[in-house]
C-alpha cells in the first residue's frame, strides 16, 4: 500500500464527524497545557503486550525516479491499521548524503488510542536505521475521524487573535499567512504534545515546520459548534481549523 500523497513533507522538488460534546472542553485543556507538563506515560500493559510489525519494500508508492528505498512498517490491531514509511532519496547536487523523512498514515482512532501501535513502529524503524538519521516527518490533517484535540486549541485562538480578526476584514490587504499563522499557534499551544512525548521516547526533538492549505469554516459548520459557542465563538465566525498535509522537523534532542 502506498504512503499518501499529503504526508510526504515538501522540497525544492516536489512536491468530519460527530464528538461528543462533554469531552470537548477538558480536551481543550489538555491541549492547552504547557510543555513543561508532565506527559502521560504509557500503562504497563500498553508496554507489556508484543505489537507484531511487518515490513516490506513499498514499491507502489509514487516518486521512485528520486528515491533510493522506501519502507512500510505496518502494525495493526483491534481493526485499527497504521502505516509508517521510511523514505530514502537520492541527493540533489551539492548536498552531502541523501535525505531520509517519514511518512505516517493512521486509522481512525483517537490518537491517543493508537498510541502503542505508533510507539511500536518507532521502535522497529529505529532498530534498522536510527530516528536521528532521519530529516522529517509528514503527518497529512491534524482531524482525524472523530479526534479534533488538536484542532480545538488553534480554532480558539484564531477567534480571539486580533491578527487573525484584520485578515478576515482585509483580506486583500492583509499580509498575514495563514500557513505561517497556523504553525505559530500549533507549536505555540503544544496541540501535537502527545506526538512530540513519542518522539521524545527515541530522544528525538519534534517541531511543526510547515503546512499545506488552511481550512478556516464557519464554526456553525464544524461538530463542536456548540462548545465553540460556549467560547463566546458566533457560529458565522471563521476559525482556523485544519490544514491539508503538515510535516514536522526531526533532530536529536541535545
Amino acid at each position: 500500500m502506498s504512503s499518501p500523497p499529503s504526508t510526504v513533507p515538501p522540497r525544492s522538488r516536489h512536491r468530519r464527524a460527530s464528538f461528543p460534546a462533554r469531552l470537548i472542553l477538558p480536551t481543550l485543556l489538555v491541549a492547552l497545557l504547557p510543555d513543561n507538563a508532565a506527559p502521560q506515560q504509557p500503562t504497563t500493559a500498553e508496554l507489556s503486550e508484543p505489537i507484531p510489525v511487518r515490513s516490506f519494500v513499498d514499491k507502489d508508492s509514487a516518486g521512485w525516479a528520486l528515491k533510493i528505498n522506501d519502507e512500510a512498517f505496518v502494525a495493526e490491531q483491534a481493526g485499527c491499521r497504521v502505516q509508517w514509511n521510511a523514505v530514502e532519496e537520492k541527493p540533489l547536487p551539492g548536498e552531502a548524503r541523501p535525505k531520509r523523512y517519514l511518512s505516517a498514515k493512521r486509522c481512525g482512532l483517537r490518537f491517543q488510542d493508537q498510541l502503542p501501535l505508533h510507539r511500536a513502529i518507532l521502535k522497529a524503524i529505529d532498530s534498522k536505521w536510527k530516528l536521528s538519521s532521519f530529516d522529517s516527518l509528514g503527518w497529512g490533517s491534524f482531524q482525524n475521524g472523530e479526534d479534533v484535540s488538536w484542532n480545538l486549541p488553534i480554532a480558539a485562538a484564531s477567534a480571539k487573535s486580533g491578527e487573525y480578526r484584520d485578515y478576515r476584514l482585509h483580506y486583500s490587504n492583509s499580509r498575514l499567512n495563514l500557513n505561517a499563522f497556523f504553525v505559530e499557534e500549533a507549536n505555540r499551544l503544544n496541540v501535537y504534545a502527545p506526538l512530540k512525548t513519542l518522539f521524545g521516547e527515541f530522544g528525538i526533538e519534534l517541531k511543526l515546520a510547515g503546512v499545506e492549505k488552511v481550512f478556516t469554516p464557519k464554526a456553525e459548520k464544524l461538530p463542536i459548534q456548540q462548545d465553540l459557542r460556549e467560547l463566546g465563538i458566533a457560529g458565522s465566525e471563521r476559525v482556523v481549523w485544519d490544514v491539508g498535509s503538515s510535516w514536522f522537523k526531526m533532530k536529536k534532542a541535545e
